[in-house]
């Protein structure tokens, strides 16, 4: 064991980052406590061609088995063959009827007609006695890994066959019905069978309905003649009640005779009142003066009453008496005689005229009476006229319902019965509505498997659900396996890409090809050649890193265990050591030590004794088989790791650092372990190593935030174990190994 002299040390006060003598890089800006996240940007045509180079060979190999597995299929699958039948749906009906009738049905009514056509091809009436005579749940599989109850199930069930399909071809009265089978002339045969079976139940329903209908009308007929026959008994009958022929003519008979009693009955009530008006005017008391007499005379003389000849005559005289009278009172004294003779004269014209004026007012009354009666008389003829006239009336109405309901009857008994002869003339044609057109013939041809049409279409089918995959995939992948992607979403420099090995080759063996170990004799030198030149490569990165900022102190880390930091920080400070500088290999992980397995020494004395103070740095610091190459291992597993880097680590790192040209640090996990972020604050720079196939890209964008929360140099990521490395990043440039082996000396540090 070989161990460094220290000529100098550092205060463990002394912080590290605040050496005057060292050229320090700025700090990276202030970031939020969050994670940072992964950065989204759009999908563009080079992301999609990328996606397409990633899984070229999973696309080419599954489109080769979609090629391999059509041709398969073509000569292993057995030839299905398709027949088809065509029937003719036609509405014209042969008719000697006289009323011009349509030949065939409206086009908007043929439309739902193929349709119901088309669903009873369909139904289990037409294709039940097909399928068993043909047996074809056996040849269509349907009963295939059924037990016998439930074939016997099936076969009661309405019947579906799979390989059959009815169509309508556009704009025709036609209708294809088409089977698939293994055998040309059963699919012929089962094609021909539905549409004969379809005709013959279309046909056979129109028949049987015809005949329903017909005997339907036939019972109506019968019906209908003993109405007709009762309505002309009822006629009959009537007509001998009323005793005449037509009842409208004793109607117009008692019309007329009704005219004449109304203007009879109209010039009597006039009559009446007349009477009635003179026997009122004549009504005179009993004893009348003279005045009132000879007033009374003129009455009865002005209404002409009865007789009323003699008492003009009269009241003509008693003027005359008057005049005389009046003459002798103007000559004579009262007691004269001529006097007393013109007086008496005068009072005995008065008591006749009076009497003659009481006799025609009895003889007036009398006559009111008559007219009275009369008009009574004409009354109740023209009451019984009119009731005989409205009993006619409606004897003539029933008259003329019976004699309509009759003639009805027999108009409709004879036009039904010229209807159930031409019904019965048209059944006797042949009216069959639903017609095979086409037979369907056995094909030559198979129409699947067809080599012409499978093949190309999957080739098209593989591509396209190919590409779907790998970008499906893709887009579900949260690892972070491309080199670019990485670069453009986290805005990170992506320092080496390690490709995938199931056994790597020893630490210190890695720089010296011909010391191949026996473990890797198996392994290509291509391999070998493209796993050391990315060591080269991460060495060669990390080197224009820290150019221009003179770090010393590099901190490698990851985001969780198991992604390879270890023999990443081990591999960097063997290729560092091999080309001649003076590296120290720091294992700073006091949890999970194992640098000190790596390269088989003892883990103590260690970086644990000399934080606690128990041994100094030089004492920890070992000299491996690699010139050059410095390790000082963990020591003891110490549970005051974080507390240990907190306070002593700084001054720790700030000694060994005068001592080397490169101080590798390797650290424990982001995630997990508080002390690595105080780690990386002392550091001069950080390399994260990611876990190519298998680490999430958002924990890797958590772990580069908690890097830059920090404040500290992110140098950049060391892809591991990516996959498919080969073919992303081929080398077209490769060593002879020949030459390889005999002429490239190791360098010794």
């Amino acid at each position: 064991m070989q161990y460094l002299d220290p000529k100098k040390e550092l205060t463990a006060s002394e912080p590290r980052r605040n050496r005057p003598d060292r050229m320090m890089p700025s700090p990276a800006p202030f970031l939020p406590l969050e994670p940072a996240p992964v950065a989204a940007s759009g999908a563009t045509f080079q992301d999609f061609l990328r996606i397409l180079r990633r899984h070229q060979l999973k696309l080419l190999a599954f489109i080769g088995f979609a090629v391999i597995a059509a041709v398969v299929v073509q000569f292993t699958v057995p030839k299905l063959y398709e027949a088809s039948a065509m029937v003719k749906i036609d509405r014209r009906m042969a008719s000697i009827d006289t009323a011009p009738q349509s030949s065939s049905a409206p086009a908007d009514d043929m439309d739902p007609i193929i349709t119901t056509e088309m669903e009873l091809a369909q139904s289990d009436t037409v294709l039940r006695p097909i399928a068993e005579r043909y047996n074809l749940l056996e040849v269509e599989k349907q009963l295939k890994g059924l037990s016998a109850t439930e074939a016997q199930k099936r076969r009661e069930a309405p019947i579906k066959l799979n390989e059959l399909k009815i169509k309508r071809p556009p704009n025709t009265y036609l209708i294809d019905i088409t089977y698939r089978a293994h055998d040309p002339k059963l699919a012929a045969d089962v094609a021909n069978a539905i549409a004969l079976s379809l005709g013959q139940h279309s046909n056979d329903t129109s028949r049987r309905t015809l005949t329903e209908t017909s005997a339907a009308v036939a019972q109506n007929l019968a019906e209908l003649r003993a109405k007709m026959e009762q309505s002309d008994t009822q006629l009959a009958a009537f007509e001998t009640q009323l005793g005449i022929t037509d009842p409208e003519q004793r109607a117009t008979v008692l019309s007329a005779r009704l005219k004449d009693l109304t203007a009879d009955l109209t010039s009597a009530q006039s009559d009446r009142a007349g009477r009635e008006a003179t026997m009122h005017q004549m009504q005179l008391p009993a004893s009348l003066p003279p005045q009132q007499a000879l007033a009374a005379a003129q009455v009865a003389d002005s209404l002409g009453a009865p007789n009323q000849s003699g008492i003009s005559e009269e009241v003509m005289r008693l003027n005359e008496a008057l005049a005389a009278f009046a003459s002798a009172k103007s000559y004579y004294g009262t007691a004269h005689p001529e006097y007393t003779r013109a007086h008496e004269q005068v009072l005995e014209l008065q008591s006749q005229i009076i009497s003659m004026v009481k006799d025609a007012a009895e003889r007036t009354k009398v006559a009111y009476r008559q007219s009275i009666d009369r008009e009574n008389n004409l009354h109740a003829l023209v009451n019984s006229t009119k009731a005989e006239l409205d009993k006619m009336d409606a004897n003539a109405t029933h008259y003329d319902q019976l004699r309509e309901e009759a003639s009805n009857d027999r108009k409709f008994y004879s036009d039904l019965s010229n209807r159930a002869r031409i019904a019965d003339i048209n059944n006797s044609f042949d009216n069959d509505s639903v017609r095979l057109f086409a037979s369907a013939r056995p094909p030559q041809e198979h129409i699947f498997p067809r080599l012409i049409i499978d093949l190309p279409l999957a080739l098209v089918l593989a591509s396209l659900l190919g590409v779907i995959a790998a970008v499906i995939s893709e887009a579900l992948d949260t690892k972070l396996s491309d080199a670019d992607e990485v670069a453009s979403r986290l805005q990170v420099d992506v320092l080496a890409v390690v490709p995938d090995t199931k056994r790597l080759p020893p630490i210190i063996g890695l720089g010296a090809s011909n010391l191949l170990p026996a473990e890797t004799s198996g392994r290509t030198e291509k391999q070998l050649a493209r796993y050391k030149e990315a060591f080269s490569t991460l060495r060669t990165s990390v080197s224009l890193s820290i150019l221009d900022s003179w770090m010393k102190t590099v901190q490698v880390t990851s985001s969780t265990a198991g992604e390879g930091k270890t023999s990443t920080a081990a591999r960097l400070a063997v290729s560092y050591a091999q080309v001649g500088k003076k590296v120290l290999l720091l294992d700073a992980d006091m949890r999970r030590p194992t640098t000190h397995r790596v390269f088989g020494v003892s883990s103590t004395p260690g970086l644990s004794d000399v934080l606690e103070g128990d041994s100094d740095y030089h004492e920890a610091i070992i000299a491996t088989g690699q010139p050059g190459l410095f390790l000082m291992p963990a020591g003891p597993v110490s549970r005051r790791s974080s507390e240990l880097i907190t306070l002593h680590f700084a001054s720790v790192l700030a000694k060994v650092s005068r001592d080397f040209d490169l101080v590798v640090v390797d650290s424990p996990p982001m995630h997990g372990a508080s002390e690595s972020a105080e780690i990386a604050q002392i550091a001069d720079g950080v390399i994260v190593v990611v876990n190519a196939s298998k680490t999430p890209g958002s924990l890797v964008a958590s772990t580069v935030g908690i890097v830059r929360r920090a404040r500290a140099q992110l140098i950049g990521i060391v892809m591991n174990r990516a996959r498919g490395f080969g073919d992303t990043y081929s080398y077209t440039y490769t060593y002879d190994a020949q030459i390889d082996r005999e002429s490239i000396p190791v360098t010794q540090g």
